[in-house]
């Protein structure tokens, strides 16, 4: 007998989803695609709103420039910058106003300026915040004394001494003035004595004397309750001073020199020579 054969394929369980496979693959790609395309779409469209937005900012007269407000100075007439600077300004709007160009240009018209912030003050105020020089020494010449600050601008000048700071004094001429004709020096050289100064010992400084460049000296002002470094005792204060006088003689190794002349301050020295720091020389003390 012959063996039946049974056609291939006319039996066994049958494949499923063959034919609906390439059919999600397709949707789960178009449907990839299409969140791409609608988050670029909502990117583009915020870009647009915010360029938008600034375009109208930009050129809006809301914003245009109606006032100016000048604080912060005791030096400069804020009330005449302020209207200069509406009378340049004003009508522009705010975004436009470069800020960075009025501070420079308040800080080149009024050397006793050391900073001028620009900002925004409301739609249509403009505010400039001004922060004055700090005076820490005057140089006296002839009847005036000039302001310094610690970087050696000049702030303004007197007719009278300024009280709370170093005095700065040339030697008269004919008397060792040699080298001291350039105040820029003078001061630069007075204020190298100054920073070499601890601040307690700095606010007992009384006057620099400049008699040339290889010829500095100080004089300070020590409290009668001072203590064994010549340093007033914390807590106590005394309206006796003795004078004491420090010959540095050239700015070099100053620091050293210092710390060497708050040694004997300390043991009573009211006249010292630190020119040489490796010899001091103490010219007076007081009797016991």
């Amino acid at each position: 007998m012959g063996r039946r054969t049974e056609p291939r394929g006319a039996s066994g369980p049958a494949v499923r989803g063959t034919e609906e496979a390439p059919a999600s693959l397709s949707e789960r790609l178009r449907a990839r695609r299409m969140r791409r395309i609608r988050t670029w779409s909502l990117a583009i469209g915020g870009a647009v709103v915010v360029l938008a937005t600034a375009a109208v900012l930009w050129f809006s007269p809301v914003l245009a420039v109606r006032s100016v407000e000048v604080t912060g100075s005791e030096y400069v007439d804020g009330s005449a910058l302020a209207d200069s600077l509406t009378e340049t300004y004003a009508g522009t709007p705010l975004p436009q106003v470069p800020r960075g160009e009025v501070s420079e240009a308040v800080l080149a018209a009024h050397h006793q300026i050391a900073e001028a912030e620009v900002s925004w003050g409301g739609p249509r105020t403009l505010v400039v915040t001004l922060t004055d020089r700090v005076p820490v020494l005057a140089l006296h010449a002839g009847d005036s004394w000039t302001r310094y600050d610690a970087e050696g601008v000049a702030i303004d000048t007197a007719e009278r001494a300024p009280e709370g700071i170093a005095v700065v004094e040339l030697a008269p001429d004919g008397e060792g003035a040699e080298g001291t004709e350039d105040s820029a020096e003078v001061v630069a050289q007075s204020l190298a004595l100054l920073r070499a100064i601890p601040d307690t010992e700095r606010e007992q400084v009384r006057s620099v004397r400049v008699r040339s460049a290889t010829d500095l000296q100080v004089v300070l002002g020590i409290p009668g309750d001072a203590g064994r470094d010549g340093s007033p005792e914390a807590g106590e204060e005394s309206a006796d001073t003795r004078e004491v006088t420090i010959d540095f003689g050239t700015a070099e190794d100053i620091e050293r020199k210092f710390e060497i002349a708050r040694i004997l301050v300390g043991e009573g020295a009211t006249s010292i020579d630190v020119s040489v720091p490796d010899a001091p020389v103490v010219r007076d003390t007081p009797e016991d």
